[in-house]
């Protein structure tokens, strides 16, 4: 199953698409960036996420599967 990220960087619409094996991890890994994208608002240079965290965020949930 494919997941698809649609996120923002410094105003420039980015995508991603990963491969995720269960629907469970999806749902989770779903929270933790909605999470990560909350806290990156509050942030000065709140431009929604960052590819780096989105990576990092995969390869932890990945590696839990």
């Amino acid at each position: 199953e494919k997941i698809h990220f649609v996120y923002e960087n410094f105003k420039k619409r980015n995508e991603l698409e990963c491969d995720i094996k269960s629907k469970e991890v999806l749902a989770q890994l779903n929270r933790t960036i909605e999470e990560k994208i909350r806290l990156q608002l509050y942030t000065r240079d709140g431009y929604g996420l960052y590819l780096q965290d989105i990576m990092k965020v995969k390869d932890d949930f990945e590696n839990l599967t």
